[in-house]
């Protein structure tokens, strides 16, 4: 899947240059109208995260949009939401505070009345500024497989919190050496 921005500015199939992008997406039995009311939400992430210890938002206005995310091993990032489009999707920056931010785009579009498609998309900073030749085995070996099971999981405890309207249990997947 190709990185289209909801900012005009960032019209671009690689917005940060030389990050390979890591996708995960999944088809969920809810529309799309249903997966934004939760998403729309300050700290919407304590329903389905399933390494989410606490999220709460500082901002959570129209255009102005940040929250805290801290993982259930007590690393804590900030998320800087830079485009916000009701039932299409969202993009932000994430990461701890002074340091590299990694661009994330959460992307929903509406497939029949009754479901849609959820596809997160990070461009990772962890490798960022290491030459080819350390970054590419690096990115194939170790970050795309890790950074692919992250996603399953968080798009996975959205469809369960969508299905049962009940909490996410916390790894509920399987632990996560990052997170968890």
């Amino acid at each position: 899947m190709s990185y289209t921005s909801l900012r005009p500015e960032i019209q671009k199939n690689e917005p940060i240059h030389g990050v390979a992008p890591v996708s995960s997406s999944l088809r969920l039995r809810s529309s799309a109208e249903e997966v934004f009311e939760v998403l729309d939400e300050p700290g919407h992430l304590e329903r389905f995260h399933p390494y989410c210890r606490n999220n709460y938002s500082t901002s959570w206005e129209r255009n102005d949009r940040q929250d805290v995310l801290t993982y259930l091993n007590g690393l804590t990032y900030v998320r800087n939401f830079i485009s916000w489009r009701r039932h299409a999707g969202f993009d932000l920056l994430i990461g701890e505070v002074g340091q590299r931010q990694s661009l994330v785009g959460w992307r929903l579009e509406q497939i029949g009345s009754s479901a849609s498609e959820l596809t997160i998309t990070v461009y990772p900073h962890l490798l960022q500024g290491l030459p080819a030749i350390a970054s590419y085995p690096l990115h194939r070996l170790w970050l795309k497989p890790k950074l692919e099971s992250y996603l399953e999981s968080v798009v996975r405890g959205l469809q369960f919190h969508l299905v049962t309207q009940a909490k996410t249990p916390k790894n509920a997947f399987g632990s996560h050496p990052w997170f968890s």
